[in-house]
């Protein structure tokens, strides 16, 4: 399992090969006590349900109000400590109370707020120590290519309709029932989007 993060968001990937049982997994986020001088963790937020290989799931604070991201297209929606950091906490994804995931450092003041953190598509494992260097840094409201995973040929519609490879350097080649397609989109690595075009497979 790894994720992506913006803000009050936490997109998680399952790329382990197999599906997982989310039930044992938690988000939990580390604050600061200024009259004890002390850190401690914050209630966390239990997952629940199942992930099948590939698929990918978010967790929304409802009250975020990102304009990029709406609270019906989240999985699990909750306000509760684990999805109010800042960016000056520390955040894990834990299982089993074994830390997976994780974001910042632990007892300092990190300063990761008003940005979107974006794991880059090279890394294919968590880091339980986090690595800045694994990371992409975005703007605070960038929600491209969420739930979407882009290592794979992209196939919608009951089979109808077929798009590949994906990525793509130079030729992208669909097949199927295309002329109903209403928009097509185009986005590089980082989810940034570079060509759009309506009615794209009119002819």
């Amino acid at each position: 399992m790894k994720e992506r993060v913006i803000t009050k968001l936490w997109k998680i990937v399952n790329k382990t090969g197999h599906e997982v049982d989310l039930n044992n997994y938690s988000i939990r986020v580390q604050y600061y006590n200024s009259t004890s001088d002390s850190y401690y963790f914050g209630n966390s937020f239990e997952l629940e349900g199942k992930v099948p290989n590939n698929e990918t799931f978010v967790v929304l604070n409802p009250k975020s109000a990102l304009s990029c991201y709406t609270n019906n297209d989240a999985r699990f929606l909750t306000a509760g400590d684990a999805l109010t950091f800042s960016g000056t906490q520390y955040v894990e994804l834990t299982y089993k109370s074994t830390t997976v995931d994780a974001i910042g450092s632990k007892f300092v003041s990190n300063s990761y707020g008003d940005v979107s953190l974006y794991r880059k598509n090279t890394v294919t494992q968590p880091n339980a120590t986090f690595n800045i260097g694994e990371w992409d840094s975005y703007g605070v409201n960038y929600c491209q290519n969420l739930g979407t995973l882009s290592a794979s040929d992209v196939i919608l519609a009951g089979n109808e309709i077929k798009i590949y490879p994906n990525p793509a350097y130079d030729n992208i080649f669909v097949s199927g029932k295309a002329e109903s397609v209403k928009s097509a989109q185009v986005l590089d690595f980082s989810g940034k989007l570079i060509y759009s075009e309506q009615n794209p497979f009119k002819n």
